[in-house]
């Protein structure tokens, strides 16, 4: 990073050239996609006065440190409408199939999304976003990922290869070996119809001894890596599925595992230190 003389400059400026600085609307106006992910503010006195190195941060991050910020702040309002359609399209889209089911999803603790996908400027990871709705989302792929690996644990003891020589298991998520074929589980991504932004903060107290330079000692300055996560978050996560028959036969099954998952092992990132855990209620059947 730039070595720069705080005294010499101004204490905050906007990452972006002058002409694009003077148009550019409120935090909590712009697009989350852009105020978080893409537009960084420079922060040019840092916390520790040896140091002169350039500190970048999200343009909303400043907002977040005084006070969390609510859907129906972001947008003037404008994301709560467009969460609560995107909900109901999918709502449409999984009632095509001949079985679906719905599962109310509110996490106990904070939702972390997108923490292995870090600022390249700042310590400060970034929060996955939609690219063109801003709304924090629960992609397909992360969903049927995180419940076929809960399903292995759970029923196979972690083995995928004992998995895969179930046939409820490989037509249920697929298989991709010489008898390749599509999963009959459907998922859709997955949209909050209310969510709060909020700043959470660890503190690696030896990260030399973590990089594996030296070994932990008290010497070490701890460096706070801030997290941007979801809390107050309202999910309705549909399960379809293609295969009327593997569906009576495993529908209970589903349901039962997929509460497991959401109430004892979480979604999202940092799951291993209570992130994502959530509370879980079957909306409809199909």
């Amino acid at each position: 990073m730039a070595k720069i003389n705080p005294a010499d400059t101004p204490q905050q400026r906007i990452t972006l050239p002058e002409y694009i600085q003077k148009h550019l609307p409120k935090p909590l106006v712009i697009n989350p996609t852009l105020s978080i992910n893409h537009f960084f503010r420079v922060l040019e006195q840092p916390s520790n006065k040896k140091s002169s190195t350039i500190q970048y941060v999200p343009y909303l991050f400043k907002t977040l440190q005084n006070h969390s910020v609510s859907n129906s702040q972001l947008c003037t309002g404008a994301l709560t409408k467009l969460a609560a359609s995107l909900t109901e399209r999918n709502q449409r889209l999984a009632d095509t199939y001949p079985n679906s089911i719905t599962i109310a999803y509110q996490p106990r603790t904070a939702l972390i999304l997108g923490a292995s996908s870090p600022s390249p400027y700042s310590t400060v990871n970034l929060l996955k976003l939609h690219q063109l709705y801003g709304l924090p989302y629960l992609s397909a792929s992360s969903l049927k990922g995180s419940f076929r690996s809960f399903w292995i644990l759970k029923y196979f003891g972690g083995s995928e290869e004992a998995a895969l020589q179930d046939a409820a298991f490989r037509q249920l998520f697929g298989a991709a070996d010489e008898d390749a074929h599509v999963g009959a589980l459907v998922f859709f991504d997955t949209f909050p119809s209310k969510f709060t932004l909020t700043l959470d903060i660890q503190t690696p107290h030896y990260p030399d001894y973590y990089s594996g330079s030296q070994p932990p000692t008290d010497t070490q300055s701890p460096i706070p890596i801030y997290l941007l996560c979801l809390q107050d978050a309202d999910f309705a996560i549909p399960i379809a599925c293609q295969d009327p028959v593997l569906w009576q036969n495993e529908q209970a099954k589903i349901q039962e595992t997929f509460t497991a998952l959401l109430t004892t092992y979480g979604l999202g990132a940092k799951t291993a230190l209570g992130y994502g855990l959530g509370n879980a209620d079957r909306k409809s059947v199909v």
